[in-house]
């Protein structure tokens, strides 16, 4: 079921209709339009969002993390360049002394260590909601799995009737 906005006003039996009508929500479904819009088209697997393994996930976060890698690393060399641009062409060049580079470097090795904390912090956020992630999967197949059930119970019940 899609939203969309529209300019008219909703009934709020219609809206309740609407809400109670059952969804299947998915991250990758939810997320695919907002991140990539024109990924579906570039991507060379053709096994749906849906049908995606753990494993393929996981092969394809790593591959973006390559990605982000090379960008990361390729910003860095395209500042630092023109750094060294700006610096050979101004007309009055910058000197640094000893001094500056040596409270460059403490300031730096503090920003290494808080960063590297913070790095640590978010692999244990991600530890954590990666095993969310399995436990609701296993509930909503047991949900799933519940309601079938019952609808097939339903369906045996009206058959004896």
């Amino acid at each position: 079921m899609e939203y969309t906005h529209t300019s008219r006003k909703m009934d709020p039996q219609e809206a309740l209709e609407q809400l109670q009508q059952p969804t299947e929500l998915y991250i990758l479904n939810i997320s695919q339009p907002i991140l990539n819009p024109t990924a579906s088209a570039k991507r060379s697997s053709n096994a749906s969002d849906q049908e995606r393994t753990p494993s393929a996930l996981r092969a394809d976060l790593e591959h973006y993390r390559e990605l982000f890698s090379k960008l990361r690393f390729s910003y860095v060399e395209q500042v630092t360049k023109e750094r060294f641009l700006r610096a050979v062409t101004a007309e009055q060049p910058e000197f640094v002394d000893g001094d500056e580079n040596r409270e460059l470097g403490e300031k730096l090795a503090a920003d290494k260590a808080a960063l590297k904390a913070r790095k640590e912090e978010v692999r244990g956020i991600i530890g954590d909601l990666e095993e969310q992630g399995r436990v609701l999967a296993k509930r909503e197949s047991i949900v799933c799995r519940a309601i079938t059930s019952r609808r097939a119970d339903d369906i045996l019940q009206d058959t004896k009737t």
